[in-house]
């Protein structure tokens, strides 16, 4: 007769195995049920995280109070810095480095933003390229939110990468109404970005006449040179805008500071064939009898 020979079945493996590391299985069931839980809130942290910074993008203020405030059950009134139970933190960032109050500023959500400065967010958090929410609320032209963040104490002089202030921002995008929030506010008008130019060189070089006129008005320096040895009179001439040439000259700037290349804003008024620009340098710099 012949004999089978005997074959040892292979333990086995537990139901969920590969699922959770070795360790999980030699866990005690509390163990395993905290480690289950933690598990759970950090898959789950992306999705929630996205939702709150929708929502501050959005100015869904429903949405964000559920993410600031407790239950509606014995709501007490009392913002809370952060729920724990969400695992989420107020000033968390997206790809670009946007926190919710960013975003909210960004998009002029005022209530929205006051919502999160009132939970503890940081009002002076840099995104990515080192703009903070007051730079983005003038660079967008966002006044109310600008007095929202002024109002928080925000610091209205932090650069970014360009160097880049919020006075800056808001004279480049042309939006006077921001900046004189800001110059109200006291925002140091003479920062120079990296390229050496203040907001008033900017205001000259992009013909934005209205923002020169409430620089000039504010007393901000009127002859300073960027890294090219160019004063805002120069930047103007060079940029065909006469407009902002009559206003420095009405405000007294100097008309013959030369740059690092040698050249005078009349030299350049000739070699570019402006006639008007050029004439109109050559009776403020004639001696008068």
């Amino acid at each position: 007769m012949k004999i089978s020979p005997i074959v040892h079945s292979p333990q086995r493996a537990p139901r969920f195995a590969g699922r959770y590391p070795a360790r999980f299985y030699r866990m005690n069931p509390i163990q395993k049920v905290s480690y289950l839980v933690t598990t759970r809130m950090k898959a789950k942290r992306p999705s929630l995280q996205q939702k709150f910074l929708t929502a501050a993008s959005t100015g869904d203020e429903k949405a964000l109070a559920s993410f600031l405030i407790g239950r509606k059950t014995g709501l007490s009134g009392t913002v809370l810095r952060f729920l724990l139970r969400r695992n989420l933190d107020i000033n968390c960032q997206n790809e670009y480095g946007h926190t919710a109050a960013i975003l909210a500023a960004r998009a002029g959500h005022t209530a929205a933003l006051k919502m999160l400065i009132d939970a503890g967010a940081n009002v002076d958090a840099k995104d990515h390229i080192d703009d903070t929410a007051a730079l983005w609320a003038a660079s967008f032209g966002r006044t109310d939110a600008l007095n929202t963040l002024i109002a928080a104490k925000a610091n209205l002089d932090i650069p970014n990468d360009g160097g880049n202030t919020a006075i800056i921002m808001a004279t480049n995008s042309g939006h006077t109404a921001s900046l004189q929030v800001l110059i109200d506010a006291g925002a140091n008008l003479d920062i120079a970005n990296k390229k050496g130019n203040t907001a008033l060189l900017n205001a000259a070089c992009f013909g934005r006449i209205d923002a020169l006129k409430a620089l000039i008005q504010a007393k901000a320096k009127l002859d300073v040179q960027n890294k090219e040895g160019d004063t805002a009179v120069t930047l103007a001439v060079r940029s065909g805008h006469l407009d902002a040439l009559r206003a420095l000259i009405d405000a007294n700037a100097k008309l013959d500071t030369p740059n690092n290349a040698g050249e005078t804003a009349l030299s350049i008024a000739t070699q570019t064939v402006q006639r008007k620009a050029a004439a109109l340098l050559q009776a403020h710099l004639t001696p008068k009898a």
